[in-house]
């Protein structure tokens, strides 16, 4: 299992009289992500792997107005694997994986270019299979 906190109290010091004391843009508070991956080593299911995760990001100041902020939003990962060598000896070190990152296909905005040009939307759900060897 591997988890990751963020918690940035960060501020403009000195500059602009106006932004003295504000949070920069495109800086979030807070982010989180946690994921665990487990394998099978016994069994008959022997080989299978399987993992998930949860990230999350706080909503950001999209320009210096501080009028403008992105919502904060949360995706979920997730991923199965299958070592061939639990059927087939000979086949040490082949590996099939099938990863979907933005499972639930949430529509999420990451950043923005600034509240006059608009903000940019996050990358769907994205399933990527993929056969591996390692010698």
């Amino acid at each position: 299992m591997i988890r990751a906190y963020t918690y940035q109290n960060v501020a403009y010091t000195r500059g602009s009289s106006n932004l003295t004391g504000e949070h920069p843009i495109l800086v979030p508070k807070q982010k989180f992500s946690v994921w665990g991956h487990y394998d099978l080593r016994n069994g008959p299911l022997r080989g299978l792997g399987f993992g998930a995760g949860v990230r999350y990001n706080g909503n950001t100041l999209v320009d210096n107005t501080l009028e403008y902020v992105t919502p904060s939003y949360v995706l979920v990962d997730a991923q199965a694997q299958y070592a061939l060598d639990a059927v087939a000896p000979r086949m040490k070190g082949m590996l099939f994986q099938v990863t979907a990152r933005n499972l639930l296909n949430q529509r999420y905005y990451p950043g923005c270019a600034g509240a006059d040009t608009g903000c940019y939307i996050g990358a769907n759900r994205n399933v990527i299979g993929k056969v591996t060897y390692s010698w």
